[in-house]
């Protein structure tokens, strides 16, 4: 709330990040995924791809614990497109790993080596 008074973007996409990891860590999964989202529109107008990348892939590791594999692939591909096109090779390496966790939840051992070994 202070961070919206203050019009301060970046504060406002910190906060909401911790809130949506604080959902998270509750397990309450929609308000986490609520708070990921809206901190990743923040973070995009503020230009860090980084913070962009870490929101999208727990996003997907979330929807990944719900069961929804379809929706966990998206939000890792984001995360992975993001880190690619910024350099980010740590989030890169930890949205690939996550990709291949998914196929390998879903059997498909093929693509989950091919990401494994990216």
């Amino acid at each position: 709330a202070a961070a919206q008074r203050t019009s301060d973007r970046a504060l406002e996409a910190r906060a909401t990040a911790a809130i949506g990891e604080i959902y998270r860590s509750l397990w309450i999964p929609q308000r986490a995924l609520d708070h990921f989202e809206r901190a990743i529109a923040l973070f995009a107008e503020g230009g860090s791809s980084a913070d962009v990348s870490r929101c999208a892939s727990e996003m997907g590791l979330l929807h990944f614990r719900r069961g929804d594999p379809t929706s966990a692939l998206k939000c890792l591909e984001e995360a992975l497109s993001v880190s690619v096109r910024a350099g980010l090779g740590t989030l890169e390496a930890e949205a690939t790993g996550r990709i291949g966790s998914v196929h390998a939840a879903q059997g498909d051992h093929t693509q989950a080596r091919a990401h494994y070994e990216r």
